[in-house]
């Protein structure tokens, strides 16, 4: 079983090192951001409107204020989202049905050196990546926590301006987002244990293991996408989700070397299979990439016909 130990809780003690420059670069495009709010105003008075100083003034007192006390509330956005989800899964007994379907992986995996069984394969292929996928889906979320703290303090800053006020307004969403990742997987993963699923993979229930780790796995792909819905529908879901099936396809390939047949039909190894994994997944990279980053197609507004009148 692979243990990939990261906590979201500790970003504050791995990124602040790096979090000093993006304090730096705040401060530095802070005096441009007010002139350019300033500015605004004075085009509005210019214009004949009523200008907002005031509300520019307290705007800028207020982000200054945030980015003092930055790292107390961001932190606390991901600290809620972990308590809620502790509160719905007893995480003890869901180690322990991990460390059931890792034990029957090894046992396939042994009853799978002295046979040739299609079923077996597929079934040791499937516990692997539910095993190694909880590790990834952890990973994908520190990672993306970890980008959104480090760019926090400049988005922060951008909120002063309102022509880019949409930057902080997205920024906020995604850190609620994916801090909200694991409360929906822990709402899957709570509705597994429902089932008793522990003791009947112990009894050996090929159907039930079957089941168990295929919901298992597409409940880590699709939490991230499931909570962008809760969330007014955030592209960081769909490139969350994008990110955790391509890295679990990617290390179960490598896992499963010994399963991977060369050109000529031989077993490889696993520099055979980086190989396999380069070949094999770059147009699916380059599908998944291109579907993140594709803009949505505009929605054609209806245009009411117009009545000619002879």
């Amino acid at each position: 079983m692979i243990n990939i130990l990261v906590d979201v809780m500790d970003i504050p003690q791995t990124m602040d090192g790096y979090l000093g420059i993006s304090w730096g670069v705040a401060m530095l495009i802070l005096p441009l951001i007010f002139a350019a709010a300033i500015a605004t105003e004075l085009h509005k008075a210019a214009e004949g409107q009523q200008p907002d100083y005031r509300g520019v003034i307290w705007t800028t007192v207020l982000v200054v204020f945030a980015n003092l006390i930055y790292r107390v509330w961001f932190m606390k956005i991901v600290a809620l989202c972990e308590h809620i989800a502790a509160a719905i899964l007893n995480y003890e007994q869901w180690v322990t049905l991990m460390t059931i379907m890792s034990q029957k992986q090894q046992e396939v995996g042994v009853q799978g050196l002295f046979s040739i069984d299609v079923s077996g394969l597929l079934l040791e292929i499937a516990l692997t990546i539910a095993i190694i996928t909880e590790e990834i889906f952890n990973l994908v979320r520190f990672m993306f926590l970890s980008v959104l703290y480090l760019i926090g303090p400049i988005v922060v800053i951008s909120s002063i301006y309102k022509p880019i006020r949409v930057l902080f307004k997205g920024w906020i969403m995604s850190v609620v987002q994916v801090s909200f990742w694991i409360v929906v997987l822990r709402i899957f993963q709570s509705a597994l244990l429902s089932f008793n699923v522990s003791q009947l993979i112990q009894d050996g229930n090929l159907a039930v293991t079957t089941i168990v780790t295929l919901t298992f796995i597409l409940a880590c792909f699709l939490a991230p996408a499931f909570t962008s819905k809760l969330f007014s529908g955030q592209n960081i879901g769909l490139l969350g989700s994008t990110v955790i099936a391509g890295m679990s396809f990617i290390t179960t390939k490598i896992a499963t070397a010994r399963w991977i047949p060369t050109a000529d039909g031989k077993k490889t190894n696993v520099f055979g299979a980086a190989t396999h994994v380069v070949r094999d997944t770059a147009s699916f990279v380059g599908r998944t990439v291109s579907k993140v980053v594709s803009p949505k197609p505009k929605e054609k507004s209806e245009q009411p016909e117009e009545k000619r009148i002879r």
